[in-house]
């Protein structure tokens, strides 16, 4: 009988033994997915920022260009300006006949011609 209650107690911390290793199995995987996790997640954070900084950085050299393609832009507008006025102030002094009239056409392909160049260069 004793033998007996022995061999059912050993079976009973056996099987105790195996459902604590069991759960002690179960607690350190899922620390292990919880730190796999959290280390994904910063792996995501990480990514986010380097592309929003490249998107950032994107974007100022984007808009630094403009800038410069609208200085360049307004310069030219004003030197234009600055001949037709010219050119007018000439033409108010003359009158439309004759030379003056072929002076005129031959002005406006010049400027037609300046107007085709800074169109080259711009693109």
């Amino acid at each position: 009988m004793l033998q007996r209650l022995e061999r059912i107690h050993y079976e009973q911390v056996a099987a105790l033994d195996r459902s604590a290793r069991y759960w002690e199995e179960r607690i350190a995987s899922e620390r292990e997915l919880a730190r796999m996790a959290e280390a994904q997640e910063q792996t995501e954070l990480d990514l986010k920022r380097v592309s929003e900084a490249r998107y950032n950085q994107s974007a100022k050299s984007l808009l630094d260009q403009r800038e410069v393609e609208r200085l360049r832009l307004q310069e030219w507008v004003r030197g234009y300006n600055t001949r037709l006025m010219a050119e007018e102030a000439a033409v108010d002094k003359t009158s439309l006949l004759g030379s003056d009239r072929e002076y005129l056409m031959q002005l406006n392909d010049q400027m037609a011609q300046e107007l085709a160049a800074n169109k080259r260069t711009s693109i």
